[in-house]
């Protein structure tokens, strides 16, 4: 489509050529006079500064003075790029379809317009409508799935588990097993604890590839709204985390941590049990966490301290050869 035609889908200003054809989006780095691209990072101005795309969404303080393409102005790139891929790419509707070869328990209830493909299990479960089951999925008795939710395959969630609307599940993921819970007598033998408890997880909530979260003990784990979580992340029992949480690949949460609304966890951080973190903290990458922090908090390090304090460290160890010569 022509750029103008696209600037007017998205309700944005452009400054250029408005009669370019965009074929679809590309990276700065690998557009061609077609595409159009975004800038939202500083740490690509070189790529912006050389970059062939026909367009590029992008603020209006960093339109550069010279430049090659047409500036589609947007004080939210990012999210305004995310509306132009979905032009060029819409979300997939797979169609209603219940195989003959997935195995659905009669006490389940089903609601309109249901995908179950091909070897799912479905137990007395309940299913919201719009909802879509990948292949091999099990659903275990007593889990209530809210409406226009997606499992990708062989998602497992265990029985009684609690799932939001707009909810996405990708593949491999475990919803509900078991927290680590024993008990342990003098001679040194364990006890498993029964975990009774549910994993209850909120709308719009996304949770990656083989990511695990635990049932609680005694009572429930709970994901709030609209958080996203990356694959490869274990959570564990009796967790409660907030709204709009982001969880990056591989991080851990131990049991009974409690999470304010817009906690940020970087790739492998790990949390220990107890803990609880106040709203918009940030935990950067391997870091390890070992006591609870306040709102706004940003932290980093094993043991994680916060990150102004850790840099400060970090300058002073840089200068310790030196300082050792001089004492010597």
């Amino acid at each position: 489509m022509k750029l103008s035609e696209l600037a007017e889908k998205l309700g944005l200003e452009y400054d250029g050529d408005g009669g370019i054809e965009i074929l679809g989006p590309a990276t700065l780095k690998s557009a061609g006079p077609e595409h159009i691209s975004f800038y939202a990072n500083k740490k690509y101005r070189d790529q912006l500064l050389t970059t062939r795309a026909g367009a590029v969404v992008i603020a209006p303080k960093d339109v550069p003075p010279e430049r090659s393409f047409a500036a589609v102005l947007s004080e939210n790139p990012l999210e305004d790029f995310r509306r132009v891929v979905e032009l060029f790419f819409p979300p997939e509707k797979p169609e209603p379809f219940i195989s003959p070869r997935a195995s659905i328990s009669p006490r389940a209830k089903i609601g309109k317009n249901v995908r179950i493909e091909d070897f799912a299990v479905v137990g007395a479960a309940q299913i919201g409508d719009n909802v879509v089951i990948g292949a091999q999925c099990y659903i275990g008795d007593g889990v209530v799935i809210g409406e226009g939710t997606r499992l990708f395959p062989q998602v497992v969630i265990y029985h009684d588990c609690v799932i939001g609307k707009n909810v996405i599940i990708h593949s491999g993921a475990v919803i509900g097993a078991d927290g680590f819970g024993y008990s342990r007598t003098p001679d040194g033998v364990y006890h498993k604890i029964p975990q009774v408890g549910r994993v209850v997880i909120g709308d719009d909530v996304e949770i990656g590839a083989n990511t695990t979260i635990d049932r609680g003990a005694l009572d429930d784990t709970i994901i709030g709204d609209g958080t996203k979580i990356d694959n490869l992340v274990q959570i564990g029992h009796n967790v409660v985390m907030g709204r709009n949480c982001a969880i990056a690949g591989q991080a851990g949460i131990a049991g009974s941590c409690v999470l304010g609304d817009g906690v940020r966890l970087g790739g492998q951080a790990g949390l220990a049990g107890h803990l609880e973190l106040g709203n918009d903290v940030t935990v950067y990458a391997q870091s390890g966490v070992d006591k609870s922090f306040g709102d706004g908090a940003v932290i980093w390090g094993s043991p994680a301290r916060p990150a102004r304090e850790m840099f400060r460290q970090l300058a002073a160890l840089a200068k310790l050869p030196d300082l050792l010569k001089k004492i010597r």
